[in-house]
């Protein structure tokens, strides 16, 4: 087995989530949103639930087919919802993780039943006594199996606020706003 696995999840992570927001592409704007989404009835649904503002990316053979941004990416100030908005992906990772796992265990490329550990650098899982032989699975993280914790949840972070490196958020060390992982149950 290679790491290849693990460059395409970090890309995944990385690249994905800031292509759907920004809206740039040498063919951005191909089709025009409003022949493809209603936007009259989706301005009635964002107003009905009280969402300010959405950008939708409808991507298609990898690249950006159209872009639509509506509302308001700021409700105190009122600034516009653009094609360049950012916008905090928080949980997309996880079907774009299970999807690329799913081909990468389907082409050979990763033991969804192999230790992680393997894989790990400059960082370790901790380990409880009771559990230390215990081995932790790609698949047993993609179906919350493995008895880790990281404090249940994902506050985000303000664009004006410091961003944790990978080691800071893992070690729960400020600036991550979040709990060090831990095991949090007996295996």
């Amino acid at each position: 087995m290679n790491t290849r696995w693990l460059r395409l999840a970090a890309w995944l992570l990385t690249t994905l989530p800031l292509l759907c927001c920004s809206g740039e592409s040498a063919n951005a704007g191909e089709r025009e949103p409003a022949s493809v989404l209603p936007t009259q009835e989706l301005n009635t649904w964002m107003k009905e639930a009280g969402v300010p503002g959405v950008s939708i990316t409808v991507i298609e053979d990898f690249e950006i087919d159209w872009t639509l941004a509506l509302g308001v990416a700021d409700a105190s100030s009122q600034r516009p919802v653009t094609t360049t908005t950012l916008f905090q992906a928080a949980s997309i990772s996880k079907p774009e993780m299970a999807v690329a796992s799913a081909v990468l265990a389907e082409q050979g490329d990763l033991d969804l039943d192999g230790d992680v550990a393997m894989f790990l650098h400059s960082w370790r899982i901790p380990q409880r006594s009771e559990s230390a032989s215990f081995t932790i699975t790609p698949r047993m993280l993609r179906s919350h199996t493995s008895g880790l914790a990281d404090g249940l949840g994902f506050p985000g972070y303000k664009p004006s606020e410091p961003l944790p490196g990978t080691l800071r958020i893992l070690n729960g060390v400020s600036p991550a706003k979040t709990v060090a992982i831990r095991q949090s149950c007996q295996q």
